[in-house]
């Protein structure tokens, strides 16, 4: 994953609500706001982990946005994405 790099994928299907199940997976210690339409997948985060719900972030999501680039980017986002098997995971996960 390369921020500036796209991955595109004319797939059809929701990406909105394909990230919300890999959150769900992830489980992720930070308040994630999900955003469609984006010209490229984003993550923006901030906040300060030593305070109650401090951590937070918001990923822009494009419509072209392949499955492997929002599975790995949320990884990233939680913290696992060197966990063995976790993008095999996420990219099997469905709505």
């Amino acid at each position: 994953f390369v921020p500036e790099h796209r991955e595109l994928d004319r797939e059809a299907f929701d990406r909105l609500r394909y990230a919300a199940r890999v959150l769900s997976i992830l489980a992720p210690r930070v308040t994630v706001a999900l955003c469609p339409g984006a010209d490229r997948l984003r993550v923006e985060e901030g906040g300060a982990p030593e305070r109650t719900g401090g951590r937070w972030a918001i990923v822009s999501i494009p419509t072209d946005a392949s499955r492997a680039h929002i599975a790995l980017a949320l990884a990233r986002l939680a913290g696992r994405a060197a966990d063995p098997y976790m993008l095999d995971v996420l990219l099997a996960a469905r709505p």
